[in-house]
């Protein structure tokens, strides 16, 4: 009788631990919301989103805005953002260790900044998309809190408008850096996100 209940209660929390090792729980996770810190060195804030669609693979929402207010009329500014869309896959069947992520990416911004090299002005408005691909890994640091590090590139495409023909000429003599809103190519990406599993 005493075996019958307790196989019972067991089976009765499926979603709560795992049958093969009932002395350990495993949280049925469904969601995660994570900050991103690094974008804000660059005037950014990113909060992402982890849904579960089903045992190891999750679709990861990433929405980004971008903002930098100008000092005076010839400094650097930028309004904007963007969203990024994966298909995350994770070797366990739980959001830790291992796992593979691909996606698309878009973005919108206006900008204004100084190049490096000459020093002129320029303004310009970017309207960027493409994709990107990371392998990362996931540690759980407490019961519901996730340390997740990962590493990948990212392609994107950008078609630039200009206010004047003069910041058009400015941009087209100076190639853009990676870290430019309004840079075209292939990229090295990483990060460190911290999240919270619901």
């Amino acid at each position: 009788m005493l075996l019958t209940v307790s196989v019972f209660s067991i089976n009765a929390q499926g979603t709560k631990y795992n049958g093969s090792d009932v002395l350990h729980p495993v949280f049925a996770e469904r969601a995660i919301v994570s900050l991103v810190p690094l974008p804000i060195i660059f005037n950014s804030f990113r909060v992402d989103v982890d849904v579960r669609i089903s045992d190891n693979i999750w679709l990861h929402i990433a929405p980004r805005v971008n903002l930098k207010a100008a000092a005076d009329d010839l400094s650097k500014f930028v309004k904007g953002g963007g969203v990024d869309i994966n298909a995350r896959y994770y070797i366990k069947n739980k959001p830790t260790g291992l796992y593979f992520s691909t996606g698309l990416g878009a973005e919108y911004n206006q900008l204004g900044d100084i190049t490096k090299k000459t020093k002129l002005y320029y303004e310009v408005t970017a309207i960027r998309f493409g994709g990107q691909t990371y392998l990362g890994y996931s540690l759980q640091l407490w019961p519901r809190c996730v340390l997740d590090i990962y590493a990948g590139a990212t392609f994107r495409y950008s078609q630039n408008s200009f206010p004047t023909d003069e910041y058009k000429s400015v941009v087209e003599n100076v190639r853009a850096n990676p870290f430019s809103y309004h840079f075209s190519g292939v990229c090295f990406d990483g990060g460190v996100r911290i999240g919270i599993t619901l």
